[in-house]
């Protein structure tokens, strides 16, 4: 039986026009089920663009072929809701736009046998703008996406049977916190980085934030991993649950430490007690950890300073850009600056020496071990821990040969005094003057100069390059594997390969020597030039960067 013969059986009634006895052209037609057509046909068929009315008043308006809706369309539902794109064999297929009125969402994407399928945006406006914008599946979120929260809370990763699975990132921007790694059925599963943002009142009253990463198991720090307290402390180990449990090592943010076992995030045995007179536990000679009667010199010197050193601290921290994770901390990079304001250099010191004084501390350090194989690396932090303990090597790098340098203490502690007064005060003072002639001016300018915003645009990608063409010499530290520099005679190769020293240039290799030169004693001598100085990163820069930016 074909569809001429059912005719009479399933249409009430047909007003258009006819060809050869067939419904042929415009016309309307009324089904015995309570459903209409209004629209074009041909040879009998609905063809053409028309109007599909359900009985229930839902209604089709597009295309049509051989009585499918098959084209571009639009759905109107009773309820509200409404499609409007591409339809095939009367379902959603292609791309279209579906809106939900009751619901007050909307889905704009590509459609396939009625379901979303691939990539489409799905908004909601409950409680606030919220949706998921990426991959889809057969009607549920499958692959890559974004989900934006009513919350404001955020998660951009890998989707699986509508939850979060693989790798992804989550901002909870309600209780400032995100995580960042591997998921599994919608918990952190595998290894992540999980960061607790910390809202100070003063400034820095902590210099970091709470910080985890390491290894997750059904939304718990399970197995390995690194604790990272906002004080400065750390915790590297074994962990159960949420709590530290098994081998494990903490050190504090005054330099305390306790290697053992831990059991239900206690430590098992016993923990270096805090001594007023002795507030910080220094290590001086890699990982060996000071004598007694060291440490106490060497805290007599601190706690006699310590105000100054803090305030110097602090002011520092203050200059320049803010690590992107919120990081109130020293950079090294403005330890640099800090270094270069107390004329170290002109005492023949190189910013890479002062470095690796440092980071030698930390070849048997399982805990830092990225400072013994990054020991240029710009935006490694420092908490004053650090930056005193970085102090007390440099101090003895400068003045460790000198004798007689103070009546009261020996050595290490000496050594750090003179470096403290011959230097770093001096430094403190001129940063007190200038704070004072333009307070509250100096940053602002800092961040307004135009080289130090190239500087910040670029810096990151200029470190890369510099990793990439730096080679160890005979004096990297033998156990790092990141200790590598350019000397300046590579540097002025590397210029000269990059087209800045042709002929046409206004550049020429005396004037980049005299950029060294003036920062590094012993470049130049009388038209003499020693280019075998190794150089960092940044060497080289710093002091006209610094003229702009304080107005020197």
């Amino acid at each position: 039986m074909d569809a001429f013969t059912l005719t009479p059986l399933i249409i009430e009634s047909y007003t258009g026009e006819l060809c050869q006895g067939k419904y042929h052209g415009d016309g309307k037609l009324q089904f015995i089920s309570g459903n209409g057509y209004e629209g074009s046909l041909v040879n009998g068929y609905m063809h053409g663009t028309g109007t599909f009315t359900w009985r229930d008043g839902s209604k089709y308006s597009g295309d049509f072929q051989n009585n499918k809706a098959t084209g571009t369309g639009m759905y109107s539902w009773t309820n509200g809701c409404q499609y409007d794109g591409e339809v095939v064999n009367g379902l959603r297929s292609g791309k279209g736009r579906f809106d939900c009125a009751p619901m007050n969402a909307s889905y704009s994407g590509q459609w396939k046998d009625g379901k979303m399928n691939g990539e489409g945006v799905l908004m909601y406006s409950r409680e606030g703008p919220s949706g998921y914008s990426g991959d889809w599946r057969d009607g549920i979120k499958e692959g890559h996406g974004t989900m934006v929260y009513a919350s404001g809370n955020v998660y951009e990763g890998g989707w699986k049977n509508n939850v979060k699975h693989g790798r992804g990132t989550m901002i909870w921007k309600d209780r400032n916190e995100e995580y960042s790694g591997e998921w599994e059925n919608g918990l952190p599963n595998g290894y992540g980085v999980y960061t607790w943002k910390i809202d100070r009142i003063i400034q820095h009253q902590f210099p970091s934030h709470n910080r985890y990463e390491g290894q997750w198991l059904n939304g718990k720090r399970h197995g390995w991993g690194v604790f990272q307290y906002a004080s400065g402390a750390q915790y590297e180990g074994e962990w159960k649950e949420n709590m530290k449990h098994g081998k494990g090592s903490y050190v504090s943010d005054n330099g305390r430490r306790y290697v053992g076992r831990f059991e239900n995030d206690r430590m098992v045995g016993s923990f270096p007690k805090f001594q007023n007179e002795c507030p910080f536990v220094f290590r001086l000679k890699r990982a060996e950890e000071a004598s007694e009667e060291e440490s106490r010199l060497i805290n007599s010197v601190v706690l006699r300073h310590i105000g100054q050193l803090r305030n110097l601290y602090q002011n520092y921290c203050n200059m320049g850009e803010k690590l992107e994770n919120g990081s109130l901390a020293m950079t090294r990079l403005q330890l640099w600056r800090l270094l270069i304001d107390s004329n170290l250099r002109k005492q023949g010191l190189p910013l890479v020496e002062m470095n690796r004084s440092h980071s030698a501390l930390y070849s048997s350090d399982t805990l830092f071990r990225s400072r013994l194989h990054n020991p240029h690396a710009p935006h490694e932090r420092f908490i004053l821990y650090d930056f005193l303990e970085a102090l007390i090597q440099i101090g003895a790098l400068a003045y460790g040969n000198c004798k007689d340098l103070s009546i009261h203490e020996t050595g290490l502690a000496a050594s750090f005094s003179h470096l403290i007064k011959n230097n770093l005060l001096p430094a403190y003072s001129e940063a007190e003057k200038r704070e004072i002639a333009a307070f509250g001016d100096v940053l602002k300018e800092f961040k307004s100069n135009t080289m130090q915003e190239m500087a910040e645009a670029y810096q990151d990608r200029i470190f890369v390059m510099y990793q990439d063409l730096a080679k160890y010499s005979k004096k990297s530290l033998p156990d790092s594997t990141g200790d590598k520099t350019l000397t300046i005679r590579m540097f002025i190769y590397i210029l000269k390969d990059y087209g800045f020293l042709e002929s046409s240039s206004t550049l020429t290799i005396p004037q980049v020597i005299e950029v060294f030169a003036s920062q590094l004693p012993g470049v130049s001598d009388q038209g003499c030039y020693n280019l075998e100085f190794e150089v960092s990163q940044d060497e080289g820069s710093w002091r006209r960067c610094r003229c702009r930016c304080r107005c020197q």
